[in-house]
């Protein structure tokens, strides 16, 4: 991937092959090298992004994702990933108990 994407050799296919491996190391990575120049690829790329986001189980991945989200324009990173926020995270409430003296 880092070859690729150094050569500029990181197509849409490319892209797209990434993001369907079945390795979470290489679609987090995909993700990565994706938004590296700071521009959304190919259309649909978002789409698939959110998809991800719902259904992808990799802790690795879902940090990619919500790594990738900081670097998308604000209204399209709110839009979708904003009710996905807390799952993409894995953060949950932490519920404090006072102890009384």
């Amino acid at each position: 991937l880092w070859a690729l994407h150094a050569t500029k050799g990181l197509t849409h296919p490319r892209i797209s092959e990434g993001l369907a491996n079945s390795s979470p190391w290489v679609r987090a990575w995909t993700v990565q090298l994706a938004l590296d120049n700071g521009k959304v690829p190919f259309d649909g790329f978002l789409n698939k992004l959110t998809e991800m986001a719902k259904t992808d189980a990799s802790p690795v991945v879902r940090l990619y994702l919500a790594s990738a989200a900081q670097r998308l324009p604000l209204a399209s990173r709110w839009r979708r990933f904003s009710t996905d926020a807390r799952r993409l995270s894995g953060w949950r409430p932490r519920l404090r108990h006072s102890r009384k003296s």
